[in-house]
């Protein structure tokens, strides 16, 4: 048993600190310097830098498997799981929205509904990019609640 949890901190806790890492520092950058300080104060904004802070600190003790804190946690994992899979849905459904929109409208369509609808989609968009690092991370929520029980 020790030796597979010293594989998994090895193989699987280690490099997943690195990506939070990673996202993390996306995150901020790209909410202090593109956003100029989070737009001045936009709710949208702070509240995605806080889901991403609590996924985080909840795939901490998932990826690395700490039994202990795993059962003491576990109301916080099963809200966590369920709000990544209903985050990742939505944010999927943002990119199926922006691809339909601009690639597979009509012109007339297009110049019908005018600045508007073009206008959304890039907001749309912009915001895909922006969050990106939440799917990741929901992504390895949802891969290891599905992988946990069967290790």
């Amino acid at each position: 048993m020790t030796l597979r949890w010293i594989i998994n901190l090895w193989m699987v806790g280690i490099p997943w600190l690195w990506l939070l890492m990673i996202l993390w520092s996306w995150n901020l950058y790209v909410n202090i310097f593109w956003n100029n300080w989070w737009a001045e104060g936009n709710i949208f904004l702070m509240l995605n830098t806080l889901y991403i802070a609590a996924q985080s600190l909840v795939t901490l003790p998932l990826m690395f498997e700490i039994p202990f804190v795993l059962r003491w946690i576990k109301p916080f994992r099963v809200v966590s799981l369920m709000s990544a899979i209903i985050y990742n849905i939505l944010f999927m459904g943002s990119v199926v929205d922006f691809f339909v929109v601009t690639n597979f409208e009509d012109e007339d369509t297009i110049e019908e509904d005018g600045f508007g609808d073009m206008f959304m989609s890039l907001i749309i968009f912009y915001n895909l990019v922006e969050n990106f690092p939440i799917v990741i991370i929901n992504c390895g929520i949802m891969i290891k609640e599905a992988i946990l029980p069967f290790f």
